[in-house]
């Protein structure tokens, strides 16, 4: 992913790449810092197989931080400053996380002893070290590290590969779609892994991404506002935030391309939303096969709402007790398997 970012910076390095409130960040500033970054955690002894914690808000540095990481090779803990101390430090402990990538703001309000790289960005762009680094990433190699939520038993981190993420993010500029045209609001709090398509794929098709603050995220009528006022052509959020958008009166935006997923979609939704939006699709997958597995398109109708069929290199399943195929219209479970799943738990 790193490197198909730099592929995009070489191509437009003075297209707007991300913006956050007034302040925006073109390809080739934002590579440049990262480039700088990356280069001090090389320096700090940061690479392959190591891991990095992300203690930052939503801003500016959030993308300059994730991609430093990535160009090294190494692999990063989202650490939502938002919450509670106490998971904060299981997943630091459990992570057993070095080093952690936070701000002068957040500096000292992490628990536990990891050391600390202060990541706020300089005040002027000298051009100094700012060569991408040459050194191959093994595909194989952890690139994030998820917590799930621990509702059976204590969280686990999933292990995310560098190649599940890419194939990932490649397969959802085909479809649902995104190109460089494109604006992507971005609602999503990183320690929830739908936030990598929100960050990620428009910095590798060349679009620009609008990181909402964590206040407008969840209130219907400020979203409402910025939704309109940045120019978005794609959002993806959970039902809840759309029922809330819906709710606090928005109306809608015909060039809107709607993703959903999280949560099961009532069709009654579906149906207020397709009345407001270009298009409407339908997001499932769990964090250990890479953030969505499936995608489909949705339309208006009577019919149940369905989740579609797999992205690209992924294959699906519905099997019963004995692992064989159930025939149509039999409850069964859904296997998943394909690029995109994860190597596993994180010490386990």
């Amino acid at each position: 992913v790193a490197g198909l970012f730099e592929d995009q910076a070489r191509l437009s390095p003075g297209a707007v790449a991300v913006q956050y409130g007034a302040d925006s960040l073109t390809y080739g500033e934002l590579n440049r810092r990262a480039n700088r970054l990356a280069r001090r955690l090389a320096e700090a002894g940061v690479g392959p197989d190591s891991l990095v914690g992300i203690h930052l808000a939503r801003g500016l540095d959030l993308p300059t931080g994730l991609l430093a990481v990535m160009k090294t090779g190494a692999a990063y803990v989202p650490l939502d400053p938002e919450f509670p101390a106490a998971r904060l430090e299981y997943m630091v402990a459990d992570a057993r996380l070095a080093l952690v990538l936070t701000t002068t703001a957040l500096a000292g309000s992490l628990p536990g002893q990891a050391a600390q790289i202060i990541v706020d960005a300089p005040a002027a762009d000298d051009g100094a070290d700012v060569a991408d680094p040459t050194a191959p990433i093994d595909p194989d190699a952890v690139v994030y590290i998820i917590y799930t939520s621990g509702s059976t038993g204590q969280p686990k981190g999933v292990q995310v590969t560098h190649q599940g993420l890419a194939n990932f993010l490649l397969s959802m500029r085909e479809q649902p779609g995104l190109t460089a045209g494109d604006t992507l609001l971005a609602v999503t709090t990183l320690s929830f892994d739908i936030a990598t398509l929100e960050l990620y794929l428009p910095l590798i098709t060349g679009a620009k991404v609008v990181i909402a603050d964590r206040e407008t995220a969840a209130d219907g009528q400020q979203l409402m506002s910025l939704l309109d006022s940045c120019g978005a052509t794609v959002m993806q959020a959970t039902p809840a935030t759309w029922h809330m958008l819906v709710a606090a009166g928005w109306n809608g935006n015909g060039r809107l391309k709607v993703l959903c997923g999280g949560e099961a979609l009532p069709r009654s939704l579906a149906d207020d939303l397709l009345a407001r939006a270009g298009e409407v699709w339908n997001m499932y997958g769990p964090t250990e096969t890479t953030v969505w597995s499936t995608c489909a398109r949705i339309t208006g109708g009577q019919g149940e709402i369905t989740i579609g069929a797999p992205i690209a290199n992924t294959t699906v399943h519905v099997l019963d007790e004995n692992r064989q195929p159930v025939p149509l219209g039999v409850p069964g479970e859904l296997y998943i398997g394909g690029m995109g799943l994860a190597r596993g738990y994180l010490n386990r």
